[in-house]
C-alpha cells in the first residue's frame, strides 16, 4: 500500500516537472532575448526590487543596454524600451487589463487604483473624476493650497534661515502636498507642514510603509499581514510603523463615521465621502447597484490612495525641480525674473489663472515632471485574446507588458540631452509635440483624475518659493545631472537654508498662516 502511494506521488511530481519544462522550453516568450534566470522565476525582479533597494529600474537600462528595445525580464513579462510601446500599451484605445501580479500588490484593494475589472474601473473613476475637475479645484481648494504654501514659506524663513538648522525639502514639500490632499478630501487637515523640522509622524510612518509594497508585490502573505496586524501588537511596533497603523484607523474611522449619518457632514466643503455616496446613491439605490455599494472599506481604501498619490507625486516633483533650478543659476534667474514681473508685490496673494500663463514656470513644471517621471515603477498590463502588436513586435494573448515612464523621459530622440533640466525645450516653435511624451500622470483612461489639483498645487508652490525666498545650498550639494539613478533624484534627501526676500512682510505670513507649532 506504501510503495503505490509513493508511486502515485512520484508520477505526479514527474507530471508537473514535466509539464513546467515543456512549458518552459515551448514557451513564445523564448524569442524574446533577456536574462536567463528571470526565465525562470520572478524572484530575479524581486532581487532587485528588495534586496538592492529598488534598484530594479536602473537596473532595466542596463538589460535594455545588452538586449534591445524588448526584453523578457520574468517567465511571463516583457518589458519595451522603445517609447512607441507607450502609446500601445496605455492609450486609450488600448483594451488590456490591468495586471494583478503588480497591482494587487498594493494595501488598498478596493480603490479605482487596483481595479482590474475595466467596466468596474470606469464606473469607479465616472464617481471620483467629477471631484477632481479644474472648476472644482478652482472653487473648493484654491485658497487653502495658498494658505497651506503660505505656512510652507513661513516656516522654511522663520526657522531654516542662515544660521539655523538647514530644511529638509523633501519633508517640507511631502508635508505641504499631504496637508492639502487631506484637506480637500476629507474637510480636515493634519497641519503636518506646521511640526517643527516638517517632521509629523504619519508622514514618517506612509514613507516607512512605502519598501512594502515591492515586498509585498513578490511576497503576498505581507500585504495581508499589515492589513491584518491586530490592536494588541501595535504597541511593540516602532513609532513610524505605529503610526502607519494609526492612520490606516484613522481613516477607516472617518469612513464609519460618514456612513453612520451622510446627512450630518459640513455641505460647505465636500469631502470624497460626499462624492462617492452621492456618484452611486443613497442606501437603497446603492443596494440596487450591488457593483457600486458604498462599504467602509471601500471609502476607506480609496482614502489612502488618495492620500499617498496625492501627496507624493507632486512632492517629488517639487524636490527634483528645486534641486535642478537651484543648481543652474541661468534657469533660477530665467523663473525668478519672470515671478518679479508678474508679481510686483509679493505680499498680495496671485491667483493661479495668473500663474498657470507665466511661460517659463510652466515649463519649469513641465520639466520638473519629465525628470521626477510620476510613478517610476512599470505599471504592467495584460495582452488581450488574441495578442497585439506592441512597437511592431506581436506578443501573445496573456503576457504581462509593460514600459516604464523613464524610457519616455529620457530618450534622445524625444528628449535630445535627457538629463539636463533645460525648461526653454518646452518653449521651442512645434514643442507642442512633446506633450504627449510628458507622462508623469499617465495616459489614456487610465490617467491620474488628480492632475488638475496637482497642477494647482505645482503652480503655488514653485510661484511663492521662488517669489517669496532665496534658497541658498549646502557645500556638500551634488548637482543632480551627476546623480547615477533615476530614483535618487526624488529619495536623496535635499537641505537648503533659506531667507525671505527683500520687502517680503513675514508678519503677514505668520498672521495668515499661523499654528501652535511655528516659533
Amino acid at each position: 500500500m506504501t510503495t503505490h502511494i509513493t508511486l502515485v506521488f512520484a508520477l505526479i511530481l514527474l507530471i508537473v516537472v514535466v509539464r513546467a519544462l515543456f512549458k518552459q522550453f515551448f514557451n513564445p516568450l523564448n524569442r524574446f532575448p533577456g536574462p536567463r534566470l528571470a526565465r525562470w522565476t520572478r524572484y530575479y525582479m524581486a532581487y532587485y526590487d528588495v534586496f538592492k533597494g529598488g534598484a530594479w529600474i536602473e537596473h532595466l537600462q542596463e538589460l535594455h543596454r545588452l538586449y534591445g528595445p524588448v526584453v523578457r525580464v520574468a517567465p511571463n513579462e516583457l518589458h519595451f524600451g522603445d517609447p512607441r510601446a507607450y502609446g500601445d500599451i496605455y492609450s486609450t484605445s488600448s483594451k488590456f487589463i490591468k495586471d494583478l501580479d503588480m497591482y494587487g500588490a498594493f494595501p488598498f484593494p478596493e480603490s479605482v487604483f487596483v481595479q482590474t475589472d475595466p467596466r468596474q474601473l470606469a464606473a469607479r473613476k465616472a464617481l471620483i473624476t467629477p471631484f477632481f475637475s479644474k472648476q472644482a479645484v478652482l472653487n473648493q481648494i484654491e485658497g487653502n493650497i495658498r494658505s497651506t504654501v503660505e505656512k510652507l514659506t513661513c516656516q522654511l524663513a522663520k526657522n531654516h534661515s542662515p544660521g539655523q538648522i538647514p530644511a529638509n525639502l523633501n519633508h517640507a514639500l511631502r508635508s505641504t502636498t499631504f496637508d492639502v490632499i487631506t484637506t480637500y478630501c476629507f474637510a480636515t487637515s493634519p497641519d503636518a507642514v506646521s511640526h517643527p523640522g516638517f517632521h509629523s509622524e504619519v508622514l514618517i510612518g506612509m514613507d516607512t510603509a512605502l519598501p512594502y509594497v515591492p515586498l509585498a508585490k513578490h511576497f503576498r502573505i505581507v500585504k495581508v499581514l499589515i492589513r491584518k496586524i491586530p490592536d494588541w501588537i501595535t504597541p511593540v511596533l516602532s513609532a513610524s510603523l505605529r503610526a502607519a497603523v494609526k492612520q490606516l484607523g484613522d481613516v477607516e474611522a472617518m469612513a464609519e463615521k460618514f456612513l453612520a449619518n451622510p446627512d450630518a457632514a459640513d455641505d460647505s466643503h465636500r469631502t470624497i465621502f460626499h462624492s462617492l455616496w452621492e456618484g452611486t446613491g443613497t442606501g437603497e439605490r446603492a443596494t440596487k447597484r450591488g457593483s457600486h455599494l458604498v462599504t467602509k472599506e471601500w471609502l476607506a481604501d480609496e482614502s489612502l490612495f488618495l492620500r499617498f498619490a496625492g501627496s507624493d507625486t507632486v512632492s517629488s516633483t517639487c524636490v527634483v525641480g528645486c534641486r535642478y533650478i537651484l543648481a543652474e543659476p541661468t534657469v533660477l534667474r530665467e523663473l525668478v525674473e519672470e515671478l518679479d514681473n508678474a508679481w510686483p508685490d509679493k505680499n498680495v496673494n496671485l491667483g493661479i489663472e495668473v500663474l498657470e500663463k507665466l511661460p517659463y514656470l510652466t515649463a519649469v513644471i513641465k520639466e520638473s515632471l519629465r525628470l521626477s517621471h510620476g510613478v517610476v515603477s512599470p505599471m504592467t498590463r495584460i495582452i488581450s485574446s488574441g495578442g497585439a502588436a506592441i512597437a511592431g513586435h506581436f506578443v501573445p494573448e496573456g503576457t504581462s507588458v509593460a514600459i516604464a515612464n523613464s524610457f519616455v523621459h529620457l530618450n534622445t530622440d524625444i528628449f535630445p540631452e535627457p538629463g539636463c533640466f533645460l525648461p526653454e525645450r518646452w518653449l521651442q516653435p512645434g514643442s507642442q509635440d512633446l506633450e504627449k511624451h510628458l507622462v508623469a500622470f499617465g495616459r489614456g483612461p487610465r490617467s491620474c483624475p488628480g492632475i488638475n489639483l496637482a497642477w494647482c498645487e505645482m503652480y503655488l508652490i514653485f510661484g511663492s518659493i521662488f517669489r517669496k525666498l532665496n534658497l541658498t545650498l549646502p557645500l556638500t550639494f551634488v548637482h543632480p545631472g551627476k546623480q547615477r539613478t533615476v530614483l535618487s533624484l526624488c529619495t536623496q534627501k535635499t537641505f537648503c537654508k533659506l531667507a525671505p526676500k527683500k520687502g517680503c512682510n513675514i508678519s503677514t505670513l505668520v498672521s495668515s498662516g499661523s499654528s501652535q507649532y511655528l516659533q
